[in-house]
């Protein structure tokens, strides 16, 4: 816990953490806007100190073993009411306001499934429809933040859950049962649908009518959702993010500032690619 100036309060380190990344990809954003540089040194595969080639497979199975583990520990502490969970609740208490609960245990349960969900959603396409680039590279801090998330995003969703001691509601309690938990849950099956088509799109304009990759070059996208804006992608993400927060409420505020930090970064990235789209295939109409 960090106390700031004035009657502002205190902030996790968590809250810390989130509100970090936002301001960074904040200040990247602006300084994309000055100098209209946008994704150019990612797309063009610029290489150096603090460069790093894009493969995200091996961090999103991390993510994989940690969320997993995440709801494993959550499902056996309220549902069977095991406590052998102390290690990862004194974990918790140290990066968070230990005794702050804004959330109960349903929808803690419902939400770390939706995030072991889209991780491995993000695992599967990683491997079997993405087709990197093997010239794209990026920056310290999208190197970085990704990482952080994946470490994070799940200690997040606990950090003001009822605690892993063992004392919980039980299979059949669902008095807390919300409309919350049947949109969050909906909305997240719609937006994961959608972006798996996306995903899809963008794959096939690497591949000949056969399905055999035959390019790495980057295309201009049309159709569907790219019709209107050129990274739907990037919506999906924060759409699926919005849904996870929906379903364990709105008075978790460490998981919406983890919210605020993917669409920001994702906005900042989506406008860096519009940049280096409109450069390289002189797109003059405004999407």
């Amino acid at each position: 816990m960090y106390k700031l100036p004035g009657e502002v309060g205190t902030i996790s380190g968590l809250g810390l953490l989130w509100t970090s990344l936002s301001g960074a990809y904040l200040v990247k954003g602006l300084y994309q806007a000055v100098t209209g540089n946008g994704s150019s040194k990612d797309f063009d595969g610029e290489t150096g100190l603090l460069r790093f080639t894009k493969r995200p497979i091996r961090r999103l199975f991390i993510g994989i073993g940690l969320n997993g583990a995440i709801c494993v520990a959550a499902y056996n502490s309220y549902c069977f009411g095991i406590s052998n969970f102390g290690w990862l609740q004194s974990l918790v208490d140290y990066v968070s306001n230990p005794g702050s609960t804004n959330s109960d245990e349903l929808s803690i349960l419902i939400g770390s499934t939706l995030l072991f969900a889209h991780t491995q959603i993000r695992w599967y396409q990683s491997v079997y429809i993405n087709i990197l680039s093997a010239q794209t590279t990026q920056g310290f801090l999208d190197w970085l933040a990704p990482h952080l998330y994946t470490i994070c995003a799940g200690i997040t969703l606990l950090s003001e859950a009822p605690a892993l001691d063992g004392s919980g509601r039980g299979w059949f309690d669902w008095s807390s049962f919300s409309w919350r938990h049947i949109a969050g849950v909906a909305l997240f099956a719609l937006v994961s649908y959608q972006d798996s088509k996306l995903q899809c799109q963008l794959a096939k304009l690497r591949k000949n009518r056969a399905g055999h990759v035959v390019s790495e070059d980057h295309k201009l996208p049309k159709g569907g959702w790219f019709d209107y804006t050129l990274s739907p992608q990037f919506f999906t993400e924060i759409l699926a993010h919005g849904a996870i927060g929906l379903t364990v409420g709105f008075h978790h505020s460490s998981w919406w500032l983890c919210s605020g930090y993917v669409t920001v970064s994702q906005i900042v990235r989506a406008l860096g690619r519009r940049q280096w789209y409109q450069k390289k295939f002189e797109i003059k109409q405004t999407k």
